[in-house]
C-alpha cells in the first residue's frame, strides 16, 4: 500500500499541478498556489498574465539589465500567489483566516526553492491569509504571514 501523504504534502502536490498550468515564459519556471480555509481548497492560481489578456511571446524580463524590468513595471504577469486572491475575491469567496500553499516547478518539472515576495507578503497580509507553505527542495517550510516584518524606507511608516 501506498504511504499516505500529510495534509500538507497533499495540498502542495495540487499547488504543484496548479503551477503546471503557469505560462509565463520568464526563466522558464512556474508557479502555482492554492487557498484552504477550513480544509477546504477555495481558490487556485498561477503565475502568468491577466484573465483575458494576451499571453506574452516574448518576455520583457529575460536579458534585461533596466530596473523598471526587474521590478516588473513593464511585465504584464500577475504572481500566483495575487492571483489566486483576486481569483477568489472575483467569485466572493471567503479567504480571511486561510492558509496558501505555494509551489514553484521549472518547465521540465523540477521543483525549486520557493519564496514569496514583498508584494504577495503584503497581499497575503491585507487578505488574512496566515500562514504561507512553500515547496523548497528538502520539503516545504512555512511562514507567518503576520510576523514577515514589512520594511518601509526612511520617512515612511
Amino acid at each position: 500500500m501506498v504511504e499516505r501523504l500529510s495534509k500538507t504534502d497533499y495540498y502542495l502536490a495540487i499547488a504543484k499541478a496548479v503551477a503546471m498550468r503557469s505560462i509565463c515564459i520568464s526563466h522558464k519556471r512556474g508557479y502555482g498556489a492554492i487557498i484552504v480555509v477550513n480544509d477546504a481548497i477555495v481558490s487556485t492560481g498561477y503565475s502568468g498574465p491577466p484573465r483575458g489578456a494576451k499571453h506574452c511571446e516574448v518576455c520583457c524580463r529575460v536579458n534585461q539589465d533596466s530596473l523598471k524590468a526587474s521590478t516588473y513595471e513593464e511585465c504584464p504577469s500577475c504572481h500566483a500567489e495575487d492571483n489566486c486572491v483576486t481569483g477568489a475575491a472575483r467569485t466572493g469567496v471567503k479567504i480571511y483566516g486561510g492558509d496558501i500553499y505555494v509551489y514553484g516547478v521549472t518547465k521540465k518539472g523540477h521543483a525549486f526553492d520557493v519564496e514569496i515576495c514583498d508584494w504577495c507578503m503584503r497581499v497575503l497580509r491585507n487578505a488574512g491569509i496566515k500562514v504561507a507553505y512553500v515547496k523548497t527542495l528538502d520539503g516545504y517550510k512555512d511562514v507567518c504571514i503576520n510576523e514577515k516584518m514589512v520594511y518601509y524606507p526612511e520617512g515612511l511608516t
